[in-house]
């Protein structure tokens, strides 16, 4: 029958909402009845009835999601798929969201934002077919063969400037592969920037550079900070590379983070990072990554000057041919590393040490190296001219250095003291800022490891 017996142009309501289905835009669904932008979405469930370009506004900003760069409302950009990862190269000072057209605030508090955030996990396998190829969106950026992978983001001329923060989310199978370009990384080349939560991992993973290599940037530099990153992959170079960075200077800050993937290059190599000069402070971050290289390798850091290394250590085996160590491959001018041990092979012909290859103008206090596993009796291969100051450093056996169940053991080795101050680490180096506690010594059948944050 005529549900609407005095209107010639309707006679159906099929959702009984009261208007026929002729002039219902959903004829059946009670709850709508206009599309007023023709987007496909009734008015009473778009946030902008008006715009068909816009449903929704997750943060109440008055910005629809699509537009609004910043879906949380945190004055953080939001990074939620590699091509807005790809996008962050176009506006590396973290100000706007630019795709290469300018940058734009929009659903920025006050329209200012500063920095960018990982919203999603990200995979460089983009087809998901478990291997990367020409299929995959960011293997062979030039169309022609080369397949050079991603482009790392900033470079010398154009730094990254800004905050990175991962939030936890993963960057999976990042691919390089760019043996004639220097700064080479997820970032190529940061100062001054802040890179935080980082997670680069994934099977496929496997970075590949010339100078200045490393997982997550090539160069780090003038109080850039990376805090709780790692990465999982091979990273391969030719001089300073290392499993994170390759390159950190000047006043620069990295802790709370590791590498374990394998490094291979020729001078300054490391299993977290290559080169580290000039005032900066690495502490509470490890490696467990095979280390191969020629001159200046260590599992940790490949060389170190004027500047901290402390709480961390080295697992991996490490191979070189001159100033090699478990720990450092050379220290000098008034470098400080205290509160760290070294447990992989060590393997060299000129100046190898269980810790440090070689060594000068430095102070080592409170360190170990495993002289079986090192297969190393001497923890510093040379100290020129007797310059360094030691205290409180020994080597002694996996099983010795496994069996301490807390800091300052005097049981486990006779006459010894195993881990001294390791239970209040000055981190810093600076007695106005209160000490941390950040080692786990578990059983004693254990080397003591860093806790999670």
């Amino acid at each position: 029958s005529d549900v609407f017996p005095d209107d010639n142009t309707e006679w159906a309501d099929s959702d009984t909402d009261g208007t026929g289905d002729n002039a219902d835009a959903f004829p059946n669904d009670a709850t709508e009845t206009l599309d007023s932008d023709g987007d496909g979405v009734g008015d009473n469930a778009d946030v902008f009835p008006n715009d068909s370009t816009e449903i929704t506004d997750l943060d109440n900003d008055g910005v629809g999601d699509n537009a609004d760069v910043d879906n949380n409302n945190n004055g953080i950009i939001d990074v939620a798929t590699l091509e807005q990862l790809d996008w962050i190269r176009n506006q590396p000072d973290g100000t706007g969201r630019n795709k290469g057209d300018g940058p734009s605030a929009a659903g920025c508090p006050g329209s200012v934002c500063n920095g960018y955030e990982l919203t999603s996990d990200l995979d460089f396998d983009t087809n998901g077919n478990g291997v990367l190829d020409s299929g995959d969106s960011y293997y062979d950026p030039l169309g022609d063969g080369s397949n050079l992978g991603w482009s790392p983001i900033g470079n010398f001329a154009t730094p990254f400037t800004a905050s990175f923060n991962g939030n936890g989310f993963e960057i999976r199978n990042l691919y390089i592969n760019r043996p004639n370009q220097d700064d080479v990384g997820l970032f190529g080349y940061v100062s001054g920037a802040t890179l935080l939560n980082v997670a680069l991992t994934g099977d496929l993973m496997s970075v590949s550079g010339h100078d200045y290599v490393g997982a997550l940037t090539g160069g780090a530099y003038y109080s850039a900070q990376i805090s709780n990153c790692h990465s999982t992959g091979a990273v391969i170079g030719n001089d300073a590379v290392g499993g994170l960075a390759g390159d950190v200077e000047y006043s620069t800050v990295v802790k709370q983070s590791y590498a374990i993937g394998d490094v291979a290059g020729r001078d300054y190599v490391g299993g977290l990072i290559g080169m580290v000069y000039e005032s900066v402070q690495v502490s509470t971050s490890y490696a467990a990554g095979a280390v191969t290289g020629s001159s200046f390798v260590g599992g940790v850091v490949g060389y170190i000057e004027n500047s901290l290394l402390n709480s961390g250590y080295a697992s991996g085996s490490v191979t070189g041919d001159d100033n090699v160590g478990g720990l450092v491959g050379t220290t000098y001018n008034a470098s400080n590393i205290s509160s760290n041990y070294a447990a992989g092979a060590v393997s060299g012909t000129y100046r190898v040490g269980g810790l440090i290859g070689y060594a000068s103008e430095f102070t080592l206090s409170s360190s170990y190296w495993a002289t079986d596993a090192t297969g190393q009796a001497s923890g510093v291969g040379l100290n020129y001219k007797d310059e360094g100051i030691i205290t409180e450093t020994l080597g002694a056996t996996v099983a010795q250095l496994e069996c301490p169940e807390a800091a300052d053991d005097i049981g486990c080795l006779v006459g010894k003291t195993l881990y001294y101050g390791w239970d209040a680490i000055d981190e810093d180096n600076n007695g106005a800022t209160a000490a941390i506690t950040p080692w786990f010594f578990g059983s004693n059948l254990d080397l003591p490891v860093l806790q999670a944050n």
